[in-house]
């Protein structure tokens, strides 16, 4: 499990795609009335009745669409930083490598409860990261029983290193 993916990143439900899909019909109907409506000189009333239900069907299609994409973002975000090294990383890295506006992005999707484990410093202009990146630990460090007295020590993977505990060298 990625530590920057927060609660609300989840992936966006068929149910909400095929409710998407019957409202993209009713609002394709409903512009087909306004449009007869308009032609025929219809009163002022009934087109602002189809307008109004027109908007209402579009709403369930912009929330579907907008989850689809802070969830897109927040995948592409939260990979990228899962295999990242250090602490904080500066605006200008991150907008070189994931694109323009990523700050605000990030910003928005840690508002939103995309992501976590994030917190935006506005005067170094970089973002420090909370969690422990697990996965660039997994590369780097191994854990290594000592074979004089067996105990566990971290060390740094294909390095001679000593036991934190004994001295000896393992």
């Amino acid at each position: 499990m990625n530590p920057y993916l927060g609660n609300n990143a989840k992936k966006v439900k068929l149910l909400s795609y095929m409710i998407s899909i019957f409202c993209v019909l009713c609002v394709a109907s409903s512009v087909q009335v306004v449009k007869k409506d308009i032609c025929t000189g219809e009163e002022l009333s009934g087109i602002i009745a189809g307008l109004v239900l027109m908007g209402l069907f579009l709403w369930p299609i912009l929330r579907t669409v907008r989850k689809f994409i802070c969830y897109r973002r927040t995948q592409k975000i939260a990979g990228w930083l899962s295999y990242y090294e250090e602490a904080e990383v500066s605006f200008q890295k991150l907008e070189t490598e994931l694109g323009r506006h990523v700050p605000a992005q990030i910003k928005y999707l840690i508002r939103r409860g995309y992501l976590q484990n994030l917190k935006i410093d506005m005067e170094k202009k970089c973002i420090e990261i909370m969690a422990p990146n697990k996965q660039v630990e997994e590369q780097i460090y191994e854990d290594r029983i000592c074979p004089y007295c067996g105990a566990n020590n971290r060390t740094v993977k294909g390095r001679v290193s000593t036991c934190e505990f004994c001295g000896q060298k393992i």
